[in-house]
């Protein structure tokens, strides 16, 4: 019946944001590699987007987000879902923004112990990779907060153009790069930016969403 329809419809659309983000990040990882090869600064940046990744692992797509889901689903008192969000919200960020400061801070340290294989001068030009990533990662820990609050209340096409949009952010990065006649140091800064930039946009996104979804219950 109608039902069904509007579930194949809502399985088309994410199956079609999922493979748009799929081709997107080959675009992604292909301009990565073809602006810097395989050589000391492709290795400094892998380096780099290490410990963001694993982070966002743990909070947008880990155990956070999901504890948070199952907790809010099924409730119906989006003055509960606001508050809760506001407060996991303001002590997340804060916690995360003060780890992301001491890992600027020890950005040198930190590149020797993820990555002990790099070279000095790849290191240092890591830990200089780092402070750029460092951003992403209260950006990324407040996206899985907003999407939990997006999938308890069944709403999943903004949380699947979420990485489309990080994606995109990163490609531009790229391109404005390629546009301003970047060397390979430059370029890998570019393309670290644009890791903490895309962060910033899908928590954006999904926080806009959230509010107005939450404003509307």
């Amino acid at each position: 019946g109608r039902r069904g329809g509007g579930l194949l419809s809502t399985a088309a659309a994410l199956g079609g944001c999922t493979v748009l983000s799929r081709l997107l990040g080959l675009a992604r990882d292909a301009a990565t590699a073809w602006l810097l090869g395989a050589g000391p600064v492709a290795d400094a940046l892998t380096a780099a987007m290490r410990l963001p990744h694993i982070l966002r692992r743990m909070l947008a797509e880990g155990s956070l987000s999901m504890s948070l889901t199952a907790r809010l689903a099924g409730r119906d008192d989006a003055d509960e879902a606001a508050a809760v969000l506001r407060a996991l919200a303001w002590r997340l960020g804060a916690a995360l923004l003060a780890a992301c400061v001491l890992a600027a801070v020890l950005a040198q340290p930190l590149m020797r112990l993820l990555a002990p294989g790099l070279p000095p001068a790849g290191a240092a030009l890591a830990g200089e990779l780092l402070r750029a990533c460092l951003p992403y990662v209260p950006a990324a820990g407040l996206a899985g907060l907003c999407m939990a609050v997006l999938h308890a209340r069944e709403h999943f096409l903004v949380p699947a153009l979420s990485p489309v949009l990080f994606n995109i952010c990163v490609l531009t990065a790229a391109l404005l790069a390629v546009a301003c006649g970047a060397d390979m140091r430059q370029t890998a800064l570019a393309l670290a930016l644009g890791m903490s930039g895309g962060g910033c946009a899908q928590w954006l996104l999904q926080q806009a969403a959230a509010a107005r979804l939450l404003r509307r219950s």
